[in-house]
């Protein structure tokens, strides 16, 4: 094999082998969260709720769906980083001494965060399933905003966990994150509600687009656009790790 793919295949290796060992503390850590959204609010609010023509759990699953993704990639990416940097003290040493480059180090976690975000939100896909039989999402586009929203929250994460030496920061940012775009990005309730100038900010976060392109019956531009996104803050995540790591 080429040497830099199977320096990106090792690195993409390692992540998913230490995501399936350690399964049960991040599932808590990041799953519990949206599953509890999904109960209380799709659930429970949802069999008292209509909005439009459809059920209330309907109008939020897509929404919950995409928090799964933020949370697991974000998280996941945030913590592992910032451990091993500032608490395990090996990052830099593996950098030196593993014929590994930046660069494609960046490139494992990338594709790492694409397979535990579609590995997240199959198991929310599954637990509905149980407990509704059935889904109005469309499986194809949701894989596609899936992939895209945990390369967008994976290169959030690198950055966030690369960047952070006091522990206090790194928590706050990570709270700063997911607490306003969990509630704030179209999730629970239309962006209609919005003032205009408060709407088209919400519209730039791909967590908007990507909620808006699940229920929408023309979410290719929604696609694009997160994709665009996603694939701009891949390249400045890979940057700042590079110069964290040599410097």
């Amino acid at each position: 094999m080429h040497k830099p793919l199977q320096a990106i295949g090792v690195t993409c290796e390692y992540v998913l082998y230490d995501y399936l060992i350690h399964l049960p503390y991040f599932a808590v850590r990041t799953l519990l969260a949206p599953a509890l959204y999904l109960f209380a609010f799709g659930l429970g609010v949802g069999t008292l709720t209509r909005y439009g023509g459809n059920t209330y759990f309907e109008y939020v699953f897509p929404g919950i769906l995409m928090i799964t993704v933020m949370q697991v990639s974000y998280t996941h990416f945030s913590s592992e980083l910032w451990i091993s940097r500032q608490v395990d003290k090996y990052l830099e040493l593996l950098m030196m001494v593993a014929p590994i480059y930046p660069l494609e180090a960046v490139a494992g976690y990338l594709i790492a965060g694409i397979f535990i975000s579609l590995f997240a939100v199959g198991c929310f896909l599954v637990m509905a399933y149980l407990v509704i039989g059935s889904s109005s999402v469309s499986l194809g586009w949701l894989i596609g905003f899936s992939a895209g929203l945990g390369v967008f929250f994976t290169s959030l994460g690198i950055i966030s966990g690369i960047s952070h030496t006091n522990p206090h920061h790194f928590t706050t940012t990570g709270t700063l994150i997911l607490l306003p775009l969990s509630f704030l990005c179209g999730i629970f309730f239309p962006l209609e509600l919005y003032p205009k100038a408060v709407r088209c900010f919400i519209e730039l976060v791909p967590l908007t687009q990507a909620v808006e392109g699940l229920r929408s019956s023309s979410p290719l531009r929604h696609l694009l656009y997160v994709w665009g996104v996603a694939l701009f803050t891949a390249i400045v995540s890979a940057r700042i790790f590079h110069r964290k790591i040599v410097s």
